[in-house]
């Protein structure tokens, strides 16, 4: 027989840090702008959470950052969580969606920064995911 275990998880980002970037101007003359990033659970110790956000721009304007965002979680059960449950929850999309929302927000303000530099107008894009296998242009 197997017991149901309920558990409540928290998520707080308490740190988002940029650790590469690169940036060019592009040789397309074309006004479109390809965005892919990709999201990476780099480690989970005990309350600790450690997120990577590899992003990439390409067209008129050429930029791959790296941006590494720390959190805190708080389990709160009646029952000992076991490690697996917490990494199985991680992996669902949603909630990678969600708790990815204050690097995603990082990365966006650092686009619209570097893009105003470079070109004389902001890039602005919407903080969100967008998987390589994407054709969506941004």
């Amino acid at each position: 027989m197997t017991r149901e275990v309920e558990f409540n998880i928290k998520i707080e980002s308490y740190d988002v840090q940029l650790e590469y970037v690169n940036v060019s101007l592009g040789t397309s003359n074309t006004n479109k702008i390809k965005r892919e990033n990709e999201l990476s659970i780099d480690s989970l110790k005990d309350d600790e959470l450690t997120m990577s956000l590899k992003e990439s721009i390409k067209g008129t304007f050429n930029l791959d950052l790296v941006l590494k965002g720390r959190y805190k979680i708080h389990v709160e059960s009646d029952d000992e969580i076991p490690q697996e449950y917490i990494e199985e929850f991680l992996q669902n999309s949603e909630t990678q969606a969600d708790i990815s929302y204050p690097i995603l927000s990082h990365s966006s303000q650092i686009i619209a920064f570097l893009s105003d530099k470079m070109l004389g107008n902001p890039l602005i894009s919407a903080p969100k995911l967008r998987p390589k296998k994407s054709n969506e242009d941004n």
